[in-house]
């Protein structure tokens, strides 16, 4: 007979030995085994085997199976922390290789940003994935336009020139015929040269940026030129402008009024953020798994916990963007946003990518361990601080001297449950054979002496 596939019925009958356990939580064992099983379906499903052989694959699947059962009571936190310590020591060495290197940003740090539930991560990214549009990178930029990337007015001018009392330009009568000449009422000026490449690139025009100033300012009148020339002059109303006393001293009426103008009006003008998401510096055009376009946003660092959050909300209720694939390396964003189950899935995916070779349930312990309290919590000393460790398993991580003063001064209890404060008392430790506490049935033993 040749080689064929396997039917459903024989792929039952060859997981058939699988079965939820009686020793640990009904629920959990359950789901356990779904998993399990799905996952042998999907490798089952694919491969072609001679008829005879069926009853020899099952015996080798069930033996494997039995062989990656763990002991009851092993240490799987310690066991993890190995696993997890070997990848990152080697990133650690191979970082002295990489000294000096132009790389975005190292894995160890990384890695410690994750370890320490950090608010403010070295470099604030986002992958940005869409619904729509993004066949090619020309059609990802239409999609998009000045949506996104904050831009304002200082990013997008080469250079400016005040002008006290300005003189009427060419174009100004051009101007007049399509919008009017209500900005003959003020003298003063401040002249922008616009980048015009930039508003091309982000699908922006003269008169969207004058139109958000004047909507912005209502002492301002903005006057766009033609493309070609790419001026935006800005005249505002400088009657009845209020300098400090110690300036009105020294300055002439002409030169309070161009001392409003270059140290009040424009740095006010060159911060206004004109179009985009607030925080959003730039974006840079990748690949995805099915071969469309996104975008990796890189934020502005933030000191303040809330902007961070309200930024990524608003980049995920952009009408493009794909919210259900869309990611912070913030994970404070994501949780403030998503909630504590998005964090975990995105530490374990994070986590196995960097340490990429060992196995996910040793991540999943270590997720597991900050996430189980419905929050983040960091692995370091501040979290031991908060646990319901007792005094020897705190003094054993860090802060040995600071945690054996603390207890005797507050008269801490030490209940000895832990695995550390069992070693250093000499107490049998909850783990292996001393997992199980065993009690002596007195009523059996007499009838036995009988």
């Amino acid at each position: 007979m040749s080689k064929r596939k396997l039917t459903k019925k024989e792929i039952r009958n060859v997981l058939s030995f699988i079965q939820p356990s009686e020793h640990i939580p009904s629920e959990s064992s359950i789901a356990m085994c779904k998993n399990i099983i799905k996952q042998l379906k999907t490798q089952l499903k694919a491969i072609t085997i001679y008829p005879k052989l069926i009853p020899k694959l099952k015996k080798e699947i069930e033996q494997q199976f039995y062989a990656t059962q763990i002991q009851p009571g092993e240490c799987v936190g310690i066991i993890a922390a190995q696993a997890n310590g070997e990848k990152q020591t080697q990133a650690n060495l191979n970082s002295f290789h990489k000294a000096g290197s132009s790389e975005k940003q190292p894995v160890t740090s990384t890695f410690s940003e994750l370890l320490n539930a950090t608010k403010k991560p070295k470099i604030p990214s986002c992958m940005v994935h869409f619904r729509h549009g993004n066949k090619t990178i020309t059609q990802l930029r239409e999609t998009l336009g000045s949506s996104l990337v904050q831009l304002t007015l200082g990013r997008l001018t080469k250079d400016y020139e005040i002008y006290v009392d300005k003189t009427p330009e060419p174009w100004y009568e051009t101007y007049k015929v399509f919008e009017g000449n209500d900005f003959e009422d003020y003298t003063d000026c401040i002249s922008f040269q616009i980048d015009m490449e930039l508003l091309y690139m982000y699908k922006l025009t003269l008169k969207d940026i004058a139109d958000f100033i004047s909507q912005e300012y209502s002492d301002i009148y903005c006057v766009y030129s033609p493309d070609c020339l790419g001026r935006l002059d800005v005249f505002v109303d400088t009657r009845e402008i209020d300098l400090p006393e110690e300036q009105n001293i020294y300055l002439t009426t002409v030169g309070a009024r161009e001392a409003y103008l270059e140290d009040v009006t424009c740095p006010d003008l060159m911060e206004m953020v004109v179009c985009g998401i607030p925080g959003v510096e730039n974006m840079y055009f990748l690949r995805d798994a099915n071969d469309s376009w996104m975008v990796e946003l890189e934020n502005i660092p933030t000191a303040k916990l809330p902007e961070s959050v309200a930024r990524f909300k608003k980049i995920l209720a952009h009408p493009s963007v794909d919210m259900t694939k869309t990611v912070s390396n913030n994970i404070w964003d994501i949780y403030h946003t998503l909630g504590v189950e998005a964090v975990r899935e995105y530490m374990i995916e994070k986590f196995i990518q960097i340490m990429d070779g060992i196995n996910a349930c040793h991540v999943m312990i270590l997720v597991d361990k900050m996430t189980h309290a419905g929050s983040i919590s960091s692995i370091s000393r501040y979290t031991m601080r908060q646990d319901d460790s007792g005094v020897l398993s705190k003094c054993s991580f860090e802060e040995t001297l600071d945690n054996f003063l603390k207890a005797s001064v507050f008269g801490q209890d030490e209940p000895t449950q832990g695995v550390s404060a069992s070693i250093i008392c000499g107490k049998k430790a909850p783990i292996g054979t001393g997992l199980c506490d065993l009690k002596m049935n007195m009523t059996a033993l007499a009838q036995n002496e009988n």
